[in-house]
């Protein structure tokens, strides 16, 4: 409602800058496979939120149940690829041999390699 609101709104900046922002909404967020799983990873570790706030919201944003389910694995998905990233870097020194700590070996199971390549470009 206040989306038709601003759109029909006789003042013309107000209707021009809603329209750039629907379209970049579109762009960015407006299909699940558009989104960057890491914007959803720094929700989750921030200590105000967890994983389930992550995944209420969700819930909130798709309705299709199939949507939702695959959005919310593409992020757990992209926490444990993250760990396993981190942790192989990270080794503990018992003695003469170290040992790593990952738990899961597999890389995640994204649609499409982009978003690998793009988690790996942001992460270094």
């Amino acid at each position: 409602m206040l989306q038709r609101n601003i759109t029909n709104n006789a003042n013309i900046f107000l209707r021009e800058m809603s329209t750039s922002m629907q379209v970049k909404y579109d762009k960015y967020c407006g299909q699940a496979d558009n989104m960057n799983p890491l914007l959803f990873v720094a929700v989750i570790l921030d200590p105000r939120y967890k994983l389930a706030y992550v995944n209420h919201i969700f819930d909130l944003l798709y309705f299709n149940p199939e949507v939702c389910l695959i959005m919310k694995e593409r992020i757990k998905d992209c926490l444990y690829w993250l760990f396993n990233e981190y942790s192989a870097g990270v080794s503990i020194d018992s003695g003469a041999t170290s040992t790593s700590t990952a738990s899961a070996t597999s890389l995640p199971s994204f649609d499409d390699d982009d978003d690998v390549k793009r988690i790996q470009v942001i992460s270094g």
